[in-house]
């Protein structure tokens, strides 16, 4: 048997009991259940190894200035954490479709809430359409957080730059993955 077998199927095992766990039309995310997403998260980084990485890494780009530190309280997060979330994702969403009208459909997880938004063109545009369940089949799977979707949004941070630094991680099909990397690295160009 080869080796990347067992490895496999322990990344297909824990994307099946993440997405079994959540039941209903959408897992909870860290905006309505901090401990479900701790959990979550500890299984997205079977199913998508080094996911996880992108947490220190945004970690990191705060401590150098690259990206704004999250100073609100965990009170506001839990009232507008996932309005904002949803308006930055629109955002990317609007940036891609201007940058890239024939993009790939994928799926972005920000890994601190573990909040799933699926991009997908729609009525002839790049349309976010957030809390889903995860992945639809054949989608790429994107891994960030919210300070880097948020700081591409308001064009502080280019999709290059963020590839660049590791605060974005790709994963699925490498010509889907390599089409989206393209596009993600055209996007946004930083305003002050």
């Amino acid at each position: 048997m080869k080796q990347g077998v067992p490895r496999r199927m322990m990344q297909c095992a824990a994307m099946a009991a993440l997405l079994a766990f959540g039941g209903g039309a959408a897992v909870a995310c860290g905006f309505e259940d901090p401990n479900n997403a701790a959990f979550q998260r500890g299984m997205l980084n079977f199913a998508f190894p080094k996911a996880l990485w992108v947490s220190t890494a945004v970690w990191q780009a705060q401590a150098d200035g690259l990206l704004a530190p999250d100073n609100a309280s965990a009170a506001n997060r839990a009232l507008l954490g996932f309005r904002r979330a949803a308006d930055a994702l629109s955002t990317v969403a609007e940036e891609l479709d201007a940058e890239n009208p024939a993009l790939p459909a994928f799926t972005l997880v920000m890994i601190g809430p573990v909040l799933w938004t699926r991009f997908a063109e729609q009525g002839g545009a790049i349309t976010a359409t957030p809390h889903v369940k995860g992945p639809s089949k054949g989608d790429v799977v994107v891994v960030s957080d919210e300070p880097v979707i948020i700081a591409m949004a308001r064009g502080r941070l280019d999709g290059a730059a963020a590839l660049d630094y590791g605060l974005i991680r790709l994963y699925g099909e490498p010509a889907r993955v390599a089409a989206l990397e393209t596009a993600l690295r055209q996007a946004g160009t930083p305003r002050p």
